[in-house]
């Protein structure tokens, strides 16, 4: 049996919640007060039949011992699945050595080794510690991030890394040297400061290089490999994991020296983006440490247009794409709220400016960060000619959008005010122009108190089977087992699926291009779950079979969605507390009606029903 289902027959999932929350009868279930927000009246429920739990509250999230320990300890399935069978007493599959297994890891290290000897060199490396010292940098801070220096000579890591037995082909394949046409191989990074970027287990998977004199550009990243992507990191993510998870709150700079003054200075909760452009891949991975973080960025005018396009692109971890029909549900878990402020730094300092001239200063900064919806009713009008309409309804368009997926509870109505009056247009015009009718968002009940209740809650996860689920299994077998399919995976919603391992799988096989790198990035448990869906028989080889076998079992996936939480409804319903059910949940109730008819109908059309 594989360990993760031995997990789940050794491990009760009303023993481990009960270690957190105190249970009471509800029915054949059970209930308490939600640990993961305040709340009244318990939302809280376990079904020990199923060995689910669901929150009917404000986290509106739900799921099996896996996903409550990874929401309780703000961990992710890996670490999940380590304390889990360490309590039920399971020994786990040891991962052969990552380096052994992949060797451009290997060939990184002996890279970064390098670089540092070539350093510390007395000769070689006096005018780049000359430079870090005028910088503020630290020997320990040096050492402890493993800065280095690549040579002006064209193959003097190439000709050290053949000398240790790498193969050209593989230093190729790395990223760390290169063939010009017409030209022998040589250095991809020549005469520049290196910072290894690393992951968890500090292993190193590509390089950012800062030319110290005139050289262009003036910072070089590895290209993308197996194993980087610049897109998807985040630099000194391997020291500011702990510290952001511990402080709950993360900082993002946008340069190496930046993150580097900041944890020499005791700010050990920071990372960079490497760049002016803040990813989605990049803030997802700050969402499983914190729902809280602060931008600091460079403060002159094209430092604050960085912004701005940061933000646009954070943003769209709150407006993700998915599939037709599932348009209400956030995507990933952005059920829980995201906290995101801007650091207005003081003209003429970057943050490693500033954090060497005055820390506390700089502290203080961030402590009184901008609220990120403030921020842009800053920055965005002066984009826009207002005396316009056009511009007026521009502004609306952008803003409008931004604040309906503000979901701090009372803050949509303040926002929609300000915009109203920022651009002319009512209430009832401005839904007309973002396309939402008055029975929609705009129209935000009032509570009991007089505040505007949150009519935009975070898509509620399906009951999770006690056993395995085929549907989804058999879906993620044709997205691996078929590279064809691979095109698809940016359209489909995680929350599909359901089980932890899958999810899991799923969306680590997002950011991969190959099976081979999909397995050097999960743990071995992992590995034995993809191994089996690997070997699941699939349908006919064409591909025109196979896209339609995909997008049926898609849909199938989100009719049992929509089924389960016509079950849940029932569980509100029959629960003996009274409830109170605002206009807004009811109309999400009515959608979930009517996109199950529709899936109905769509179902009886296709061949074969």
């Amino acid at each position: 049996m594989p360990v993760i289902e031995q997990i789940k027959e050794r491990v009760d999932l009303v023993d481990l919640v009960s270690k957190y929350v105190t249970l009471v009868p509800s029915g054949r279930n059970l209930k308490a007060p939600c640990p993961f927000h305040s709340e009244r009246t318990p939302s809280f429920f376990v079904f020990p039949e199923r060995q689910t739990w669901r929150c009917f509250g404000a986290c509106a999230e739900g799921g099996d011992i896996f996903s409550f320990l990874m929401k309780q300890q703000g961990i992710d399935f890996s670490e999940a699945i380590k304390s889990l069978a360490a309590s039920a007493g399971l020994s786990l599959p040891s991962r052969t050595n990552e380096e052994t297994k992949n060797p451009i890891f290997q060939a990184n290290e002996a890279a970064a080794q390098f670089y540092q000897d070539i350093l510390a060199d007395s000769q070689l490396g006096h005018a780049a510690r000359a430079y870090l010292s005028s910088r503020g940098l630290e020997a320990s801070t040096i050492q402890q991030f493993r800065l280095g220096l690549s040579p002006m000579n064209r193959t003097m890591l190439k000709d050290h890394l053949t000398n240790l037995g790498f193969r050209e082909a593989l230093l190729i394949k790395a990223g760390l040297i290169n063939q010009p046409q017409g030209r022998g191989t040589q250095d991809v990074f020549r005469g520049r400061l290196m910072f290894p970027i690393r992951i968890q287990g500090n292993r190193v998977v590509g390089f950012g290089g800062r030319a110290l004199k005139d050289g262009t550009p003036k910072y070089l990243n590895t290209s993308r490999t197996g194993i980087f992507d610049k897109s998807s990191l985040l630099y000194a993510i391997e020291e500011a994991a702990t510290p952001i998870v511990d402080q709950k709150l993360g900082i993002i700079v946008e340069g190496y020296m930046d993150a580097l003054l900041a944890h020499q200075h005791g700010f050990r909760n920071v990372v960079a983006s490497m760049g002016t452009s803040l990813t989605r891949q990049q803030v997802m991975t700050l969402r499983r440490l914190t729902n809280r973080f602060v931008l600091a960025l460079d403060p002159d005018k094209a430092g604050q247009e960085a912004t701005l396009r940061s933000l646009e692109t954070s943003w769209k971890v709150l407006q993700p794409t998915i599939p037709a029909g599932l348009k209400q549900h956030p995507n990933d878990d952005a059920s829980q709220t995201l906290e995101l402020k801007m650091a207005i730094l003081p003209e003429g300092n970057d943050p490693a400016e500033l954090i060497r001239k005055d820390a506390q200063l700089w502290a203080h900064t961030v402590s009184t960060a901008t609220a990120l919806l403030d921020f842009l009713f800053i920055m965005l009008p002066s984009r826009y000619d207002l005396s316009t309409p056009q511009g007026r309804m521009h502004l609306a368009e952008r803003l409008g959008p931004l604040i309906l997926n503000h979901t701090v509870p009372g803050q949509q109505d303040k926002f929609l005010t300000q915009l109203e009056s920022l651009v002319g247009i009512n209430r009832n015009d401005l839904g007309r122009v973002l396309g939402i009718n008055r029975q929609g968002i705009l129209n935000l009940p009032r509570n009991r108190s007089g505040s505007n209740r949150n009519a935009h809650q975070g898509y509620i996860a399906p009951f999770v089977h006690a056993l395995h689920d085929p549907l989804e299994e058999y879906t993620i077998a044709l997205l691996m087992q078929d590279p064809r399919l691979h095109e698809y995976i940016p359209n489909i919603d995680s929350t599909l699926f359901t089980r932890a391992e899958n999810k899991a799988l799923f969306t680590t096989w997002m950011k991969c291009d190959t099976i081979e790198e999909l397995k050097e990035s999960v743990d071995e448990v992992l590995v034995e779950h993809l191994d089996n869906l690997l070997a699941l028989p699939l349908p006919s080889t064409d591909l025109k079979d196979r896209t339609g076998a995909l997008s049926q079992c898609i849909q199938r996936l989100e009719e049992h969605i929509l089924r389960d939480l016509k079950l849940q409804e029932g569980v509100l319903l029959t629960d003996s507390e009274e409830r109170d059910f605002d206009e807004a949940s009811l109309e999400q109730a009515l959608e979930r009606n009517r996109r199950l008819r529709q899936l109905h109908l769509q179902r009886s059309k296709q061949p074969g029903s």
